[in-house]
């Protein structure tokens, strides 16, 4: 299970009549091109493809101005509304060992995340052998790969230093558990294990007490942990909002 939190940035709300209205629009503008108009005397019905095309054209034209007007406004004044209208589709790896049974229902949950937030995943998969991790970062940039994250995984864990030093070197932010983000990784944001292992007196005490294991309910990790590598970040050039650097547990400077 993925657990949602609010975020910290705006949405922007679209009324529900305007994408009706955009839809009555579009079916409007159809009939009209495609029955309403009369046929060319010289092209015949071919010339009807320019009710279609130069719309689309329009369309994509406005929606790059649009992001480069937002990505000013955001370099101008750090704004969270303006990196909100300027979000466009990212390219995200997850970079696991395929070897470990436990990741498999974590990248499905992930892509299906993924796709309300317009980004595409990328499977990025870790072999024993390859000790430099030159495959993973030359497939990485094959897929244009913008970022990634890094899941939990004994080799992975081992490897965590030399996988943070690659990603710093190919300037690709990283998102990882706390070792990785103190080895030189950008973000961590996990489970808090230590109040899981806590918690777990909990449950030895009440078998102790005569409670059948059986009987204890399956709980969900409630506290989760974040850490935010500073001298990382301003090594990528990333600006972290400050509402992000209130919110984590520990802050590398």
């Amino acid at each position: 299970m993925i657990e949602t939190t609010t975020s910290p940035f705006p949405t922007i709300r679209v009324r529900p009549w305007l994408g009706r209205l955009a839809i009555a629009g579009s079916l409007i503008a159809t009939f009209m091109a495609l029955v309403w108009a009369p046929t060319d005397a010289v092209q015949g019905d071919v010339y009807r493809i320019i009710y279609v095309h130069v719309p689309l054209a329009w369309l994509a034209y406005l929606a790059f101005f649009v992001v480069f007007i937002a990505s000013l406004g955001w370099l101008w004044t750090k704004r969270p509304w303006f990196d909100a209208l300027a979000v466009a589709s990212a390219e995200v790896g997850v970079l696991l060992n395929p070897a470990n049974p436990m990741n498999e229902p974590i990248v499905p949950a992930m892509k299906n995340t993924g796709e309300t937030l317009n980004i595409r995943l990328h499977q990025i998969a870790a072999r024993v052998d390859d000790a430099t991790f030159d495959s993973v970062f030359t497939e990485m940039g094959t897929k244009r790969v913008e970022a990634f994250v890094v899941l939990d995984d004994p080799m992975l864990i081992a490897m965590a230093p030399v996988v943070a030093k690659r990603a710093l070197a190919e300037r690709l932010p990283s998102c990882g558990w706390p070792e990785f983000a103190e080895s030189g990784g950008l973000i961590a944001y996990g489970i808090d294990f230590v109040s899981l292992y806590r918690h777990a007196a909990t449950l030895v005490h009440k078998v102790l007490n005569g409670t059948t294991p059986a009987e204890l309910p399956v709980e969900r990790a409630t506290r989760f942990f974040m850490v935010i590598n500073r001298q990382t970040a301003d090594t990528l050039g990333l600006h972290v909002p400050d509402v992000l650097l209130t919110r984590a547990d520990q802050v590398i400077e």
